[in-house]
């Protein structure tokens, strides 16, 4: 289940995520405050609950596009699509399983991940959608903080590298 909320909290009210109704329910959110703090809010899969801070300073620049070598499409192919839809696959190292809290947690991270971009398209105005097709665990350790070579690795099949999603 997907919900999207203003939170308002009187000083007289306050209430915590500690809750024990909060507690009971397994659910996955995050928090945006208007000055670009972030908190998001996780059930793990053995039911105990955690908020993460989230600096997005911390995140690395966003790097050029890495165009897939490969076969493309036809002319005829591209011209009927509208690209009014995103088809995302999301797969993701062991070490990010245990790190979100276990399978179900993941899921609802990546659920997440995906509600909060199609509002933000919807408030924006754009017609653009993500639609998940695909999550699943690889084996596959990721080098840390080389994005480039992961990504490389994650283009190229038949390279030795993660060749189960190709």
């Amino acid at each position: 289940m997907r919900w999207r909320s203003t939170l308002k909290v009187l000083a007289t009210q306050q209430r915590s995520v500690c809750d024990p109704e909060f507690r009971s329910l397994a659910s996955t959110g995050a928090i945006t405050y208007g000055d670009g703090r972030r908190f998001e809010i996780a059930t793990h899969d053995d039911g105990s609950t955690w908020v993460n801070e989230i600096d997005q300073k911390a995140f690395p620049e966003e790097r050029p596009s890495l165009l897939a070598e490969g076969p493309q499409k036809d002319a005829g192919a591209a011209l009927a699509d509208d690209g009014s839809t995103i088809d995302v696959m999301v797969v993701y190292s062991a070490k990010t399983r245990e790190r979100a809290g276990g399978v179900e947690a993941m899921n609802r991270l990546i659920e997440l991940a995906i509600g909060e971009t199609n509002q933000r398209y919807s408030n924006s105005g754009i017609i653009q959608r993500l639609r998940l097709v695909y999550a699943a665990e690889v084996n596959y350790p990721a080098t840390g903080n080389d994005i480039d070579t992961d990504l490389q690795r994650l283009s190229k099949p038949d390279d030795g590298f993660i060749d189960q999603i190709h």
